[in-house]
């Protein structure tokens, strides 16, 4: 388990991994992923949170405060501590696995050195350009490419990058995992944890946010309505020309879909997944 101490374990080198866990014990569980997610494209959405910091300000003592916020933050939103599984080749199904020794890999970039070759800008610089993308971009995530092409892959990656007087936070969830709703919500309560730690170095106890967790309304249609009634997702050939994408089965409501691209079958799997199914 992730402990909490007044002082950092050591001092991070220019560049390290972290291996961040909840603050409670998780039990081990599986979840499996309704339609909507299956049809996803399978990538990390990396974006980057630009701070600034005082003068006066120790990265190190942030980065610190910032991995005690997140290990509460996981502990009410555990399942972005797991991976991404590709559960059935052939039907290339995803599900997520949550194991009590998941973490979160959160990494710290010192950018601040004087003998960087070329030098990072400072974040006045950055602020005066706007942020440009051309400065911010993929060498300050930690990802090696956006697209999945794994059989496993965390549902969330985290890299801080300081750079003079400034915080570059990159925050890379994986699409198939969670959307805008969720990364806002779990945002949120990363900064309530860590603010408590950093302003007066105390704990907020993790609520688990069961109301936000339940995935199992995704497994059905509205109000159990047959999908034939819901014209603009039965009238594909609209979008895909007849030819990359059907409908081939529907039962009592709840819906089964296979895409088909010339020869080849996608599937999803029967109709009644759980909303959730634990594991011993």
């Amino acid at each position: 388990m992730f402990r909490r101490t007044s002082k950092p374990l050591q001092t991070p080198t220019a560049m390290e991994e972290a291996k961040v866990k909840p603050s409670v014990i998780i039990k081990s569980h599986v979840i499996q992923l309704p339609p909507v997610d299956q049809f996803m494209i399978r990538m990390y959405l990396p974006f980057i949170l630009c701070f600034r910091l005082s003068a006066r300000a120790d990265p190190r003592k942030v980065y610190w405060d910032l991995r005690c916020g997140l290990s509460d933050a996981l502990a009410e939103f555990p399942f972005y501590a797991g991976r991404l599984v590709l559960s059935d080749a052939k039907r290339d199904r995803l599900e997520i696995r949550v194991s009590s020794d998941d973490g979160v890999s959160f990494k710290y970039n010192d950018l601040t050195a004087s003998n960087l070759q070329p030098p990072f800008p400072t974040f006045d610089d950055l602020e005066q350009e706007c942020f440009p993308s051309s400065k911010l971009d993929l060498s300050l995530t930690p990802l090696d490419q956006i697209f999945s092409t794994r059989a496993t892959n965390p549902c969330l990656l985290l890299q801080a990058n300081f750079v003079q007087e400034g915080l570059l936070l990159a925050v890379c969830p994986h699409h198939s995992s969670s959307d805008m709703a969720a990364w806002t919500a779990f945002l949120r309560s990363w900064a309530t944890h860590t603010a408590a730690a950093a302003e007066k170095g105390t704990r907020i106890s993790p609520y688990p946010r069961t109301d936000l967790l339940d995935r199992s309304p995704l497994f059905h249609t509205s109000k159990d309505r047959p999908l034939e009634d819901f014209v603009s997702l039965t009238k594909v050939d609209r979008v895909c020309g007849g030819e990359c994408a059907d409908l081939v089965e529907v039962e009592g409501g709840r819906v089964a879909e296979r895409l088909r691209a010339g020869a080849g079958t996608v599937g999803l799997g029967p109709p009644d997944y759980p909303g959730l199914r634990q594991t011993v």
